[in-house]
């Protein structure tokens, strides 16, 4: 006797829903579309939060550790630092020019 109700049911609801009450379904699409937004506008202020905790620790580490340089006053320096930069370059260059050059298939 009962066989059919579900499926009456549905289609009293839905589709009598969906063409008589157009305007309704359409501002509940709305409503969801504006909390489904809203839930992306809480996670993006989320992760923002995250970020900017992540940054001040980071800050604030480097801002408490700057000035922890035990090294400084380092008279046996056997590091040319003066010159070695020049040089470098021209030694990367010279040798990349070299096998361009001299490559032998």
């Amino acid at each position: 006797m009962f066989k059919h109700a579900i499926h009456d049911m549905l289609i009293y609801t839905f589709c009598g829903f969906f063409f008589v009450k157009k305007r309704l379904i359409f501002f509940f699409l709305l409503l969801l579309l504006q909390l489904k937004l809203l839930l992306l506008l809480l996670l993006l202020l989320l992760l923002l939060q995250q970020l900017q905790q992540l940054l001040q620790q980071i800050l604030q580490y480097y801002n408490n550790n700057y000035n922890n340089n035990y090294n400084f006053n380092n008279y046996n320096n056997n590091n040319n630092y003066y010159n070695n930069y020049y040089n470098n370059l021209f030694y990367n260059y010279y040798y990349y020019y070299y096998y361009y050059y001299n490559y032998y298939y």
